[in-house]
């Protein structure tokens, strides 16, 4: 019985729920050294987890561990080895994977320093060019690190390092050494004997925050003043949640928030979390790490007690109080703070990049809870009114057209085919109707501003960019670039051809000015002795030119009066006031302020001679700022053996893991039990993930029996193809007097191949995709009794009974998404359309009946009321089939009607669905590790009818209902999604739970 194509059910033996039973006897104990009883306790442990992780109670499949990826066709990669890393960096890039080489090789000794492991790490690092958006990250299954060398837009991340690969690499090689500690002993020690892959990510097997604080406190510690725990954008959510009335409790520090915002609480709340324990309880962390070596699935919660004698409750109050006095004597420190009024505010709403589009309306990008993202218009007397669905690179930055008719701003736009990739482009939205246009098509650039002779941008240029020109026909001239250079932003001066260039190098971000046609010729302007300046902006009479800086360690709003060459502050704020906007009049300051879990748009009076004047001895005299020259070419070091990459080369066998496979059903003596199997499993892939496999093989039912698959990812086309000889149980009407019904054993022998071509249509607020899949199978069956014989079937009435039955079935699917769009704590989408089909047909069969179906649903998703977020969602869905039992269709069927059997014929339905959210908790428990996301309710209405059915008297079904689901994460990594409803039926009342 097939699988649905939608509905996330997982496929099931004929309708029979097995149960998995690992039991593990104690004995002859007594005369070994005590000593040893922990270690054989840890192993013993770790064999349980183990047959728990590998286990298959229906027979019929394992988790694949190793996935394929998709990279764009024509990048040619080639591979360089360092004395414990093996890059494999895309063609044309080798100065850069010599930097990376020597970084990774500074900052392992480093790194191990805090994961003193009795094993030397050996790891490949895959430098990624073909795309835009950045990243960074270790994983575990292959074991690899993947740095996209695209640089973080904005001011995410601190600007005092001397460029991006110092940043992410030394991140990320903690991450790896992290997961490469481990001792002999323990469940970390019994995974490793089989699969390294699968002990390094039980060593990774923590609360996000716990190994992303970790990592963030490490690259804090690089360079004086660097790193996100020295970075005041990072701090401030920070700050404002331990003065707030509702902090953030330790597990809302260290799990993945479902809803909240910042997405990246986790990063603040666990880099803060481990300089606390760093600083007042050193070497607390290496204890519970050493206890997670050995039992990995006890809980952080257990770590944490074990480590430091407090339980995390306790643990978290006092961690809490001590941020709360730090963040008063930090407040305290300031001064008086500047009032001002609120222009736009709202729960969970992060409002950014105010725009004056006259004197009484702004144009801002937002998002929130209740909030779709996308540009607004802000009026000065309170109104808000969506102008266009739009999502922005990182920076968020955007900026108006010379006419004021336009506004120019970057977003990206990922291919349809290669999924990875993500390339910056520019967009020109109307300010009328709020129609945007795209404008340059992959030229990998950003932050646009018009000038008279066409667009300015940045493109970059591996982890640097270059200044350049976007002419009316969309070609692209480099203007200026500088070695070792990030262009941050650029200001042209109203009514001047001079040009201020926001810039950073060598880890210090300030000022040039480009004056005349000589755009090349950067001159030094405004520089810190201990800050970093963002966010430039002129006054519409050129007088002042806005900045934020963070002088006193807190972002703040400060101008710099061009003509008296003086700078002064214009906001004293306790989190940060940032991308200030003067009013065309000069009459008033927008700018955006930092708030517990949120960001707002503030207005103040801006008044020139009122704000204090900033000490000119902060500023950095000219001759001290860095210098922008011309490119020069970085050293090579300490690589060795460049070669081109060669798939199979790297295709060694990475796991090998016992297979349990469970299948224990007997109601009477003539039913089959295949009983408990027991094999092995081989899976591996490449680093690149262009090919993975698997080959297993078990013994069950007094037999051999073995499947062979493998996947790849070289063509657009993804390509699945497996061999097998498995075995299953089924349901069959036995003749004879009396007929009755019995389960014999299945024997499936043969070959499949899948060809999937998913597609993405359209990136951005709204999401639409196309995955066009076909599948073709050539097998054998045949049932088998108690005693291995087979039993002959027969096929149709008057033909002879076969003993082995074969058949040939074309398997094509079809999945449509169209505009589907989420707010941030909506649990259904606001918005969209989805259509899936899969069809089934025999093309050839061995002499008895075809099967052949197709089943289909539409669903339409709308959000009743947004600021609740009620969702609808409406749904049709059609079979056909030739004969039953081809599907499972639990989730087609009435909920509390799921028995019903469906025979040949046609048959059509609709259901709807609203979804209420009743309590986001977003919260949970460490000593339980539990992290409970939301709690909702549901209602539903659903009917099926046969259209044309062979069975005239089966009646229409129907069903109403309500239910309360429950989302939540367990052990950290594990999302579960209960249900649980009462269904409404003519037969009465029944629980659902789905």
């Amino acid at each position: 019985m097939r699988n649905l194509p939608y509905g996330g059910v997982p496929e099931r033996s004929n309708g029979v729920v097995s149960k998995t039973i690992v039991g593990i006897a104690y004995r002859g104990f007594e005369s070994l050294p005590l000593r040893i009883l922990p270690r054989l306790t840890y192993l013993a442990a770790g064999f349980v987890l183990l047959c728990l992780l590998c286990t298959d109670s229906s027979g019929q499949s394992t988790t694949r561990i190793y996935e394929t990826v998709y990279r764009p066709l024509g990048v040619e990669y080639h591979v360089a080895q360092t004395a414990h890393f093996t890059l494999i960096y895309e063609d044309g890039s080798e100065s850069l994977v010599h930097e990376a080489a020597a970084i990774l090789d500074s900052e392992l000794p480093k790194a191990t320093e805090r994961f003193p492991g009795r094993r030397g790490l050996r790891m490949p690092v895959v430098l990624e060019g073909f795309s835009d958006r950045p990243y960074g990250f270790v994983s575990p299954v292959p074991f690899r690190q993947e740095i996209g060398t695209a640089a973080i837009k904005g001011n995410r991340l601190s600007a005092r390092h001397d460029s991006w690969l110092w940043t992410v690499a030394a991140h990320e090689t903690v991450h790896a050494a992290q997961a490469q500690y481990g001792s002999m002993w323990g469940v970390g020690g019994m995974f490793r004997l089989v699969s390294p892959d699968i002990a390094r990510a039980l060593q990774l097997w923590f609360p996000a925050g716990v190994s992303e604080g970790v990592a963030v406190y490490h690259e804090s510690q690089l360079q004086s003043g660097a790193g996100r725990l020295n970075h005041p954008f990072f701090q401030m959510h920070f700050w404002a949640s331990m003065s707030s009335e509702d902090p953030w409790s330790l597990a809302q520090m260290l799990e993945v928030p479902a809803y909240a915002v910042p997405a990246h609480r986790y990063y603040i709340g666990g880099a803060n979390f481990h300089r606390y324990l760093a600083e007042k309880r050193g070497g607390a962390f290496m204890r519970a790490l050493r206890f997670h070596d050995r039992i990995p699935f006890a809980g952080h919660g257990i770590e944490l007690r074990y480590a430091t004698g407090r339980w995390p409750h306790q643990l978290g109050r006092e961690f809490r109080a001590a941020m709360a006095a730090e963040e008063r004597a930090r407040q305290e420190a300031l001064g008086d703070l500047t009032k001002s009024d609120v222009l736009a505010t709202g729960p969970g709403h992060m409002y950014r990049r105010p725009i004056w589009l006259n004197s009484t309306v702004l144009l801002a990008h937002a998002a929130g809870n209740d909030l779709p993202e996308g540009f607004y218009t802000l009026s000065t007397n309170g109104a808000r009114d969506l102008l266009s669905l739009q999502d922005l690179s990182e920076e968020f930055y955007a900026s108006l057209s010379m006419d004021i008719s336009t506004v120019l701003f970057t977003r990206y736009v990922q291919d349809p085919l290669a999924h990875t990739r993500f390339v910056a482009d520019i967009f020109s939205m109307d300010l009328k109707d709020g129609r945007a246009s795209r404008i340059t098509r992959r030229a990998r650039a950003h932050a646009p501003v018009q000038h008279e002779g066409g667009i300015w941008a940045l493109r970059n240029r591996g982890q640097f960019n270059e200044w350049v020109n976007i002419t009316s026909t969309g070609t692209v001239h480099a203007v200026t670039e500088a070695s070792r250079t990030t262009f941050v932003q650029l200001a042209p001066r109203p009514g001047s051809s001079d040009v201020a260039v926001l810039a950073r190098k060598g880890g210090r971000q300030g000022l040039y000015v480009s004056r005349g046609a000589q755009r090349d010729q950067l001159e030094p302007w405004l520089f810190f002795t201990d800050a970093s300046i963002y966010d430039v902006t002129w006054s519409a009479d050129a007088n002042y030119l806005l900045f934020t800086a963070d002088l006193n360690g807190v972002p703040n709003v400060f101008f710099l009066n061009v003509a008296a060459d003086e700078v002064r502050q214009l906001t004293n704020v306790p989190f940060g006031a940032f991308e200030p906007a003067l009013s065309p009049d000069g009459r008033t300051l927008a700018f955006v302020e930092a708030r517990h879990e949120g960001m707002d748009i503030r207005l103040t009076p801006f008044i020139p001679g009122a704000a204090p004047l900033t000490e000119i001895a902060v500023r950095v005299p000219i001759s001290h700022a860095p210098r922008l020259e011309a490119p020069v070419e970085a050293p090579h070091m300490g690589v060795t053996e460049l070669q081109r990459y060669r798939t199979w080369r790297f295709l060694r066998p990475r796991t090998l893991i016992p297979l349990v496979r469970y299948d224990e059903f007997q109601r009477t003596e003539h039913d089959v039990s295949l009983g408990t199997g027991i094999g092995l499993g081989l899976q591996g892939s490449d680093p690149l993930q262009r090919t993975a496999y698997l080959l297993e093989g078990w013994y069950q039912a007094g037999r051999a029996w073995g499947e062979v698959g493998v996947e790849t990812a070289r063509l657009p086309v993804r390509i699945a193809a497996q061999v097998f000889d498995r075995s299953t149980t089924v349901m069959a009407i036995v003749e004879g007097e009396p007929r009755r019904t019995v389960r014999l054993g299945r024997e499936e022998v043969g070959g499949r191949i899948d060809l999937r071509l998913p597609v993405v249509l359209h990136n951005n607020v709204r999401h639409s995709s196309l995955t066009v899949g076909i599948g073709a199978e050539l097998a054998g069956e045949r049932l088998f009794d108690t005693a291995g014989e087979t039993v002959e079937v027969r096929v149709a009435p008057g033909e002879a009974p076969r003993r082995f039955r074969t058949r040939l079935a074309i398997i094509p699917s079809l999945t449509w998404s169209h505009g589907i769009r989420y707010n941030r704590k909506d649990l259904r989408p606001a918005a969209g359309l989805a259509v899936s089909s899969a069809g089934f047909s025999d093309a050839w069969t061995d002499g008895f009946q075809v099967r052949r179906a197709i089943i289909t649903q539409v669903a339409w998703y709308r959000a009743l009321v947004s600021r609740s977020h009620t969702a609808l969602r409406l749904r049709f869905k059609s079979l056909w089939q030739n004969r039953g039992s081809i599907y499972d269709l639990d989730t087609f069927m009435p909920r509390g009607q799921e028995d019903v059997y469906l025979g040949p014929g046609t048959y059509a339905g609709a259901d709807a669905e609203i979804v209420q959210p009743l309590w986001y908790v977003e919260n949970g428990f460490l000593l339980l590790p539990v992290y409970v996301k939301a709690v909702y309710a549901y209602g539903f209405a659903e009917a099926l009818a046969p259209v044309d059915s062979r069975e005239r008297q089966w009646k229409n079904i129907t069903a109403a209902g309500v239910g309360l689901g429950l989302q939540m994460r367990i052990s950290h990594v594990v999302d579960v999604h209960l249900r649980a409803g009462a269904s409404f039926t003519r037969d009465g009342v029944s629980l659902t739970m789905r």
